[in-house]
């Protein structure tokens, strides 16, 4: 048995999203509820709220008929979730989210959306615009080929896809899929079946119409798949699949979360997920990454639990992600995406329009794209299936030039028999083997990938572990009974997740969104060694060096003085209120203003702590020690996610 709360073998546990104040667009939206996992609410065949852990719900089901407010299940295709969930834990250990406990909420105004925010068996609501915000053989006549005006597909100022295509690796092992609006099915770049639509689910053109006519899915497409057959273009895995998933349906109307995880269910391990989206944020109303959404945010990071790799659009908004108003949305960690902005191709700049921050990884091609589809640069015969444009503009154009590049890399580790790269390793792969963006340049949107760099990194995986350190508290003595403190631990960027060791044993509990830190560990009487592990994204085991906390020290007698003053370990010595003396802090307060504390009462120990306590190398103690570990909003605020 561990010394900390909870059985070592059961699922690495998910704190609960924060709950964000709830701000209403101009637009009508959907207002979508995510009910506690722990409640795991459901609709009986009658289609009334219940839940199958035998939480009394009976006053919120009054209360939702006295508004006239009516649940619809976000989640219909419940095999394909429970399928992608299942593979997610069984993959990272981490528990998933109950997402079956997520609803419309049919009718509500933004009055009743805060008052069902406020219950404590409510994870989080959200708001979203119901319709989304703005993003082969040859047919006759002959289209001429058109690849010299891709200047994207060679090397720089493009990503050199043409440098992978001579290793011989043009992606045909992985499947890429594209989530957004609508594509011309038809066009004559994959008329021989390399395009496949999802099956049951129509793109909603009546309620698209002002937003796309199927020309930006078409452009997106050209980019990744569009055939090396002579003519037109070429995209960059020209070899791949491309499936596609739109997020607003006649069948279903507005389902972006949906789409997601239909896109993994229908997939394996390593194919690559194109999130072509954008959101509105109404705190700050700008455009955004869609993972802002929560519900976005969840489907992202349980499909890459499950191994696919994400590329995601940042936003055409200009929006800062490191903005004090988006401290709930960095709180919440790493969904696992790869976040893309866009680069003025040549010069590697931001564009002006690019969403930017910390939370960006890479960039791409973010305006002259030469595509399929819009006909901006000739249409050929007058047939929108024979039509290509060479401006493709914006994060929209950015995205697939990288989501390219991932499958090619994808390809050739799948050639060499290595296992598929998980998100977070294709993300630290494209990261590291990028051309820089400049210096100085005013907000970070990352390197441009490199295809032929990239993938001679993939097939040589790093041996390093990662490095850690315990950053508080530092070694501590204290006089008293029991000894509370946060433990904030520094970790390399390629850390996944930390654990504590004490005494040698592991402990159960983990964090995985840096800062990593454990809020409220509580020591009784006795000598503890406390030791961080971590695991690296290529599943490497590092450890920090041990920390020694001291808890019912007993000074020694020095006889020479009245006050019996105790020794100091780390160059001070710790009071009950879990301070040191002498320059050496225990027990501060941590990252974002959670406090500690050293509570006086006694465990039932001698205060030497002779018997009852642990000793480093010794027995067990007489009580477990607990860990609070909370989630952001209440425990700590943790700020940008900064990358040590």
């Amino acid at each position: 048995m561990g010394l900390l709360a909870g059985p070592a073998a059961a699922a690495r546990p998910r704190a609960p999203l924060a709950k964000r104040p709830l701000v209403a667009g101009a637009d009508p939206h959907r207002t979508v509820v995510k009910f506690s996992d722990a409640a795991r609410a459901r609709l009986d065949p009658a289609g009334r709220l219940h839940s199958e852990a035998g939480i009394d719900l009976e006053g919120l089901r009054r209360w939702l008929d006295a508004r006239g407010l009516t649940l619809r299940p976000v989640f219909d295709d419940v095999p394909s979730l429970e399928r992608v969930a299942a593979r997610a834990l069984a993959r990272t250990g981490r528990a998933q989210p109950d997402l079956l406990g997520l609803f419309e909420v049919q009718g509500a105004t933004l009055e009743d959306a805060r008052a069902l925010q406020a219950r404590h068996d409510v994870e989080f609501v959200s708001l979203s615009p119901r319709v989304p915000p703005p993003p082969p053989l040859d047919i006759a006549p002959p289209t001429p080929d058109l690849t010299a005006l891709q200047g994207y597909l060679g090397p720089d100022p493009g990503v050199d896809a043409v440098g992978a295509w001579a290793l011989g690796y043009r992606g045909a092992s992985v499947r890429l899929a594209d989530i957004e609006y609508a594509w011309l099915v038809e066009h004559e770049e994959w008329n021989e079946g390399s395009l496949v639509p999802e099956p049951g689910q129509t793109p909603d053109f009546a309620a698209l119409e002002g937003i796309t006519d199927g020309n930006h899915g078409t452009a997106v497409a050209g980019v990744l798949i569009a055939g090396d057959n002579g003519y037109g273009v070429t995209g960059i895995a020209p070899d791949s699949t491309l499936g596609v998933y739109p997020e607003l349906t006649v069948e279903s109307g507005s389902r972006r979360p949906e789409a997601i995880i239909a896109a993994a269910a229908d997939g394996d391990v390593g194919d690559v997920i194109l999130l072509e989206m954008q959101v509105g944020e109404n705190t700050v109303g700008e455009f955004g990454p869609a993972e802002l959404t929560e519900s976005v945010w969840l489907a992202t990071r349980m499909v890459t639990d499950a191994g696919a790799v994400v590329v995601a659009t940042a936003g055409n908004g200009d929006l800062d992600l490191d903005r004090d108003e988006l401290a709930y949305y960095r709180d919440r960690g790493d969904s696992g995406a790869i976040m893309v902005g866009a680069g003025r191709p040549g010069t590697r700049e931001r564009l002006g329009f690019s969403t930017y921050g910390e939370r960006l990884d890479v960039q791409g091609w973010g305006q002259d794209v030469f595509t399929t589809g819009y006909g901006q640069y000739a249409s050929y015969g007058d047939d929108p299936n024979q039509a290509y444009t060479s401006s493709f503009n914006g994060t929209s154009s950015a995205g697939p030039t990288v989501a390219g590049v991932a499958a090619l890399v994808q390809d050739a580790v799948k050639a060499a028999g290595g296992p598929p790269l998980t998100s977070q390793q294709m993300r630290a792969v494209l990261r590291g083997t990028g051309l820089p963006q400049p210096e100085g340049d005013t907000g970070q949107i990352g390197p441009l990938p490199q295809a032929p760099a990239a993938i001679a990194a993939a097939l040589v995986p790093p041996t390093e572990p990662p490095t850690l350190s315990i950053e508080s508290p530092g070694a501590t003595q204290t006089e008293a009974q029991t000894f509370t403190t946060t433990i904030d631990v520094a970790a390399s960027d390629d850390t996944a997740f930390v654990q504590l060791s004490i005494n040698g044993e592991l402990q159960p509990l983990v964090d995985d969104v840096p800062p990593f830190s454990f809020a409220e560990v509580v020591f009784p009487v006795g000598t503890w060694e406390v030791v961080a592990v971590g695991s690296s994204i290529w599943a490497l085991e590092g450890s920090s060096a041990p920390v020694v906390i001291e808890v019912g020290y007993v000074p020694p007698d020095t006889t020479g003085g009245e006050d019996g003053s105790s020794g100091e370990v780390g160059g001070g010595t710790a009071s009950e209120s879990g301070t040191t003396s002498g320059g050496t802090t225990s027990g501060q307060s941590p990252e974002g203003g959670s406090s500690t504390s050293a509570e006086g009462s006694s465990s039932g120990a001698a205060a030497s702590g002779s018997s009852a306590g642990c000793r480093a190398g010794g027995g067990r103690p007489s009580w477990w020690m607990l860990v609070l570990f909370a989630a952001a909003a209440t425990s700590r605020t943790r700020g940008r996610a900064s990358r040590r």
